[in-house]
């Protein structure tokens, strides 16, 4: 181990091979997609989403690699700021008591997290609600409050979820049993739109998401779990791979349309934009505030914590 106290991983063979694949993995992605862009335009949005994780990696990997706790702050940091991106889709930015109130909880989330406080995480739910219940009281106002309300706990819920990645990272090879997630979550979910873009007979939920299909769920499940097994010696249980893969494409598409209908019905499509144009925060992490907690519970169940 790297005796710096901050770039811990960095002397890892095994953290350099993964840093140095996947973005050989990107680049080479960057020119196939570059080349067919330039024959066909309509390739813009896929050739944007591969360039833009050129930039998101090696970013995403220098944080990954610093010592405990740095990587448990950067998830934090990564929530409140999500926290505040749907405050501002949802026009509630300017509620400081709601927003204060999240932004708190999810630095409470981190600590417990943090100092293994696992019933404090666990918690935290149900105390947050109390919380906010008691803000209409605190301004000695009814207006709009439920309403208020409702969304600042959605708000929370999902980024609640979200740092389920902190309990992932704080476990034993935590760092690449993320690195794992994030991968096949990505994959599943790029695989998904662009076989959905050329075959869409069948229509899963065609009033929330019309440019997805069936054909394409099931090719991009079939993909992301043959990488699943590929790679599933960064795993402490690689005979489980399938367990894994499983949770990150099912619940993946779960979480990218849940998030679409609460667009939808906000009247929201993209809120501003997150590198290089091609969707706005939001688009970056929807997928994982549900693979998330769902991993979190898997990795448990195969190490024998949890009992069914």
């Amino acid at each position: 181990m790297n005796s710096s106290p901050f770039f811990q991983l960095w002397s890892e063979p095994l953290f350099q091979g993964i840093v140095f694949l996947t973005l050989v993995f990107i680049i080479s992605l960057i020119i196939i997609y570059y080349l067919i862009y330039r024959r066909n335009p309509q390739f813009k949005s896929s050739f944007a989403s591969v360039l833009s994780w050129l930039f998101i990696t090696p970013f995403l990997f220098l944080m990954l690699g610093m010592k405990w706790p740095f990587p448990l702050i950067l998830i934090t940091l990564i929530s409140i700021y999500g926290a505040k991106v749907f405050f501002q889709m949802t026009g509630m930015f300017h509620r400081s008591y709601f927003v204060l109130a999240c932004y708190f909880a999810l630095i409470v989330c981190g600590y417990a997290i943090y100092q293994g406080y696992d019933r404090l995480f666990e918690l935290m739910p149900p105390l947050f609600f109390l919380g906010v219940c008691l803000i209409p009281m605190v301004r000695n106002s009814y207006k709009r409050m439920v309403q208020y309300i409702a969304l600042t706990l959605v708000n929370f819920l999902l980024l609640w979820g979200f740092m389920h990645l902190g309990r992932i990272l704080k476990m034993e090879h935590g760092v690449y049993l993320l690195i794992y997630i994030i991968i096949l979550t990505e994959i599943f979910e790029n695989v998904y739109l662009r076989v959905s873009r050329h075959f869409k007979k069948i229509k899963i939920v065609s009033e929330l998401t019309p440019k997805r299909s069936l054909e394409g769920y099931i090719v991009a499940a079939l993909i992301t779990l043959a990488v699943a097994y590929l790679l599933r010696d960064l795993i402490p249980n690689p005979q489980n791979w399938w367990m894994l893969g499983t949770a990150c494409f099912v619940f993946g598409s779960t979480g990218d349309t849940v998030l679409v209908f609460i667009r939808r019905d906000l009247g929201i499509r993209v809120y501003g934009s997150f590198v290089i144009g091609r969707g706005d925060f939001f688009t970056r992490i929807e997928r994982l505030v549900f693979v998330a907690p769902a991993c979190f519970y898997v990795i448990n169940y195969l190490q024998g914590n949890i009992h069914p």
